[in-house]
């Protein structure tokens, strides 16, 4: 390291958000990306701000950041107990990502989900490679248009509405539950859960909520229609899995997962599964959703490096 102060990126991160991050403070504080425990430690004396993408920082690591000033939180997750509380008793500033940013991927990777399911493309897929070529008569029968369905979205926010928006040039008839009001840019009809769950051939679900607060189990499932299909890009804790694989078996077409409740272990009754369509939390993670988080990331962190250089903004 030299003369210039330090910035430790820890945790899962993305190394495009790394780029951005670099180039933003290229010449101005020395970047150190996702380094080992061990040297995240003997970095943190020179750190004046630490990005975090992962689990809480340890004692052991605060202890020895005396100049730490800013500690910003990528995503949805925000400093809480014993690190919230250490960082206030330090007097360091906590900051982090404005929702909202991976909303336009996480919506297009709903919708790839339904286009996989309804399309049974993952199915199709298995069968070219096992040596076969024309599909059995059944795919005729099974595979829809997006034009004939209607789309189910529980829990109108930034990330539903999007999804809303996709599915509008398809001509699916959207329905949607929301909190309070509805969204003026999106398309479709606000309905309550039941009349949703009622008449809708796919349901995507898009809340947010603390775990406890909602579930979407084994009542709702029964409530949803025969063949339809089920997709969830939001949280694990939001959706009982046991009840989803009896619902598989009893009466759903298929589901889309992209987030699962112990990762990164997969249940092997979900991986087994011929009409569950498994991606490994990656909705939100697209080129142009690193560079909004980390970019924002990037502007607090100069902030703070001007800052403590005496340089007024």
């Amino acid at each position: 390291m030299s003369a210039r102060p330090a910035v430790v990126i820890i945790g899962p991160t993305s190394d495009a958000g790394a780029r951005v991050v670099r180039d933003a403070l290229h010449g101005v504080a020395d970047v150190a990306f996702r380094p080992a425990a061990g040297q995240a430690l003997d970095l943190a004396g020179d750190a004046i701000a630490v990005i975090v993408g992962g689990p809480p920082l340890t004692e052991r690591f605060l202890a020895r950041a005396r100049r730490l000033e800013l500690v910003y939180r990528l995503g949805s997750t925000r400093a809480a107990g014993a690190e919230a509380e250490a960082l206030r008793a330090r007097g360091v500033a906590v900051s982090g990502s404005p929702r909202g940013l991976s909303a336009a991927a996480t919506g297009e990777h709903a919708l790839a989900l339904l286009l996989a399911l309804s399309k049974r493309l993952v199915e199709a897929d298995r069968y070219v490679r096992s040596g076969a070529w024309r599909v059995p008569s059944e795919f005729d029968d099974t595979a829809r248009e997006l034009a004939t369905l209607t789309v189910g979205i529980v829990g109108l926010g930034a990330t539903g509405a999007h999804l809303a928006r996709l599915l509008e040039p398809f001509g699916a008839r959207v329905l949607y539950t929301r909190r309070s009001g509805r969204d003026a840019s999106a398309p479709g009809e606000r309905v309550a859960l039941a009349e949703l769950l009622r008449a809708a051939d796919a349901v995507s679900l898009h809340v947010r909520a603390a775990p406890g607060a909602f579930c979407f189990g084994r009542d709702e499932f029964r409530a949803m229609r025969r063949g339809a299909w089920f997709v969830n890009t939001a949280r694990p804790h939001l959706v009982d899995h046991a009840a989803l694989l009896q619902a598989l078996e009893e009466r759903l077409a298929g589901a889309g997962l992209d987030v699962l409740p112990d990762e990164p272990r997969v249940d092997p009754r979900l991986a087994r599964h011929p009409r569950v369509v498994l991606t490994p939390h990656m909705a939100g993670r697209t080129a142009e959703a690193a560079t909004r988080y980390y970019g924002g990331a990037a502007r607090a962190v100069l902030a703070v490096v001007r800052r403590s250089a005496g340089v007024v903004p």
